[in-house]
């Protein structure tokens, strides 16, 4: 509970730091999907559907204003609880062959969205740190395949460097 509470701080204030009157400014929330079971294609365990509820629960009330998923069930159910809350349909990006291509997709899709909005990403290990950086982020190694829990905030503002905070949110088993 003390870390679901630290992490909606953490977005809390850092959307606080985004002028609204600063138009092209973009806020990006980046997050690896929620606990999957095994197997292809999977769906997400209990705790994953907890995660993916928690995460609704601490975004539900920022400035989300459209979801980037892959095709997979588990990036697609993680965002889920968020979409219905806030009656959004995610954009589907589907990474191919070439994973580079992949990040410079959801990327031109960030870039390609309007001014002053706020997106939710939701990638894998492999794509998040990537993601982060093709945005303009910094350099960043691949996540652990049992991090469910952080979250990147990328602060897009115009010509400026992008702003980065990392979070946890939930708890090991209990978000």
């Amino acid at each position: 509970m003390r870390a679901a509470l630290a992490a909606f701080v953490i977005v809390a204030a850092v959307l606080s730091l985004v002028p609204r009157e600063a138009a092209a400014d973009k806020l990006v929330v980046l997050v690896r999907h929620a606990e999957k079971e095994k197997g292809v294609d999977p769906v997400l365990t209990e705790a994953g559907q907890r995660r993916a509820e928690a995460l609704a629960g601490h975004l539900a009330e920022t400035h989300i204003d459209y979801i980037i998923t892959t095709q997979y069930r588990r990036t697609r159910l993680t965002a889920q609880p968020l979409a219905q809350v806030l009656d959004l349909e995610p954009i589907v990006i589907r990474p191919g062959d070439d994973m580079k291509k992949h990040f410079r997709d959801v990327a031109t899709a960030v870039n390609r969205l309007p001014e002053g909005v706020g997106i939710l990403v939701v990638g894998h290990s492999n794509t998040i740190p990537h993601i982060v950086t093709a945005l303009g982020g910094p350099r960043l190694p691949d996540m652990d395949e049992n991090d469910n829990s952080t979250m990147f905030i990328l602060h897009l503002s115009g010509d400026e460097t992008p702003r980065l905070v990392r979070a946890k949110f939930g708890e090991p088993g209990t978000p």
